[in-house]
Order: C-alpha cells, then sequence, then structure tokens
C-alpha cells in the first residue's frame, strides 16, 4: 500500500509540474507574441518599404522612430512630408505614429506632398491696365509662374522684373521660394528732328517714378 500511494503521489507531481512547464511556456509564448508593421512612402513613381518588428499591445520605441525618421523619411527638397494613412489611396485621417499601440500586422502609407510659394509683384509707381497693383501669383515648387503683363508708367519704358538688384525672367525661371519681384523702368529722351518732323525715343539706365 505504501509503494502504491509513493507511486501515485510520484505520478500526480509529474503531472502537476508537467502542467506548471506548459504554462509557464504558454505565457513566455503570449508575451513575446510580434507584429510586423510595414511603412510605404510614396516617391514620384516608385515607392520605398521600411519595416518595424513591436510586441504585442506596445508602441513604437523612440530608437525605432528616429530610424524611420532618419534614414527612410528624412527630406525631400521642395516638398513636405504628409502623414502617414491606413489605406493606399492616403485618404481619411492621419495615423499618429508616435503614439500607436501594435496589436496586430499592418501596412501605413504614406506621402510627400509638394511645396508651393508665392510671387509678390511691386509695380513701382506704374500700372497694369489702370491697376497700380498685380494680383500674386502661387505656385508649385520648382516651376514657372504666369508672365504678367508689361506695366506702364508716363514718360518711362518697362526694363523688366526684378528680384533685388538682379534680374529675373519671368519666362524661364522657376520657383523655388516666396519672393518679391519689382518692377523696372527706363526713362525714355525723346528726339525732334525739325528737318524732317520725325521723333525717336532712347532709353536710359532703368529709373522707377520715385526717381523722377
Amino acid at each position: 500500500f505504501f509503494l502504491l500511494s509513493s507511486f501515485f503521489f510520484l505520478l500526480s507531481s509529474f503531472f502537476f509540474l508537467l502542467s506548471c512547464g506548459v504554462k509557464v511556456k504558454h505565457e513566455k509564448d503570449k508575451e513575446s507574441k510580434t507584429y510586423t508593421i510595414n511603412f510605404v512612402l510614396t516617391e514620384s513613381d516608385s515607392k520605398k518599404k521600411h519595416q518595424i518588428i513591436v510586441e504585442e499591445n506596445q508602441k513604437f520605441s523612440q530608437e525605432q522612430l528616429e530610424k524611420l525618421q532618419k534614414e527612410f523619411i528624412a527630406s525631400k527638397k521642395g516638398h513636405t512630408f504628409n502623414g502617414w494613412f491606413e489605406n493606399e489611396n492616403h485618404q481619411g485621417d492621419k495615423i499618429t505614429i508616435n503614439n500607436f499601440t501594435v496589436t496586430e500586422d499592418k501596412t501605413f502609407y504614406g506621402i510627400w506632398k509638394i511645396n508651393q510659394y508665392t510671387v509678390n509683384f511691386v509695380l513701382n509707381g506704374g500700372n497694369i491696365d489702370g491697376e497700380n497693383t498685380l494680383a500674386s501669383q502661387t505656385v508649385n515648387y520648382n516651376t514657372k509662374i504666369t508672365k504678367p503683363k508689361d506695366p506702364a508708367s508716363a514718360n518711362l519704358s518697362f526694363f523688366g522684373w526684378y528680384q533685388g538688384d538682379n534680374f529675373f525672367d519671368v519666362e524661364t525661371v522657376t520657383i523655388t521660394e516666396n519672393i518679391i519681384l519689382y518692377a523696372r523702368y527706363d526713362v525714355v529722351v525723346v528726339t525732334f528732328d525739325k528737318t524732317t518732323g520725325s521723333v525717336t525715343g532712347l532709353k536710359n539706365e532703368y529709373k522707377t517714378t520715385d526717381d523722377l
């Protein structure tokens, strides 16, 4: 009887320890469950991909976020990063990555937004079609503005648009920042020939109406 009791005691102890081991293993597996988060960034006609592995119910670490920013997003000239979305069409609410809790495998889609810049015009006393102001133009990065009409001013001939002291060719130069363009004019010197009755005009160096 003693031997039989000992046998059953040992057997029950074995199954108890075995069940504890299974439970510990199960808890360990549960605690170490991870998910894969894919980041897809649309850039022109191509797509870049980045992947982060995160434990269940955890947020992205600071190190992971910094690496995502530095190595993946970085910067793109003339563009601003427009955020992460849960759909490939970049529609709906943006995802706050810094505070996102991971509960499943996911893919986030990011996109760049092209910057826009404004060009303001100063007519310097001239006018266009009787208006002494000219509406500003807002264009996308690295594109050209629409050439405005040449302004007119009494006794002056339009000399061109200038950015500071530099001539700005509005027909060829592309815009990469907010700028102000100033109209400059030439003084017209009129010569009358008494013999022939002809009138000729000569241009001197540029002036604004304030110079006269």
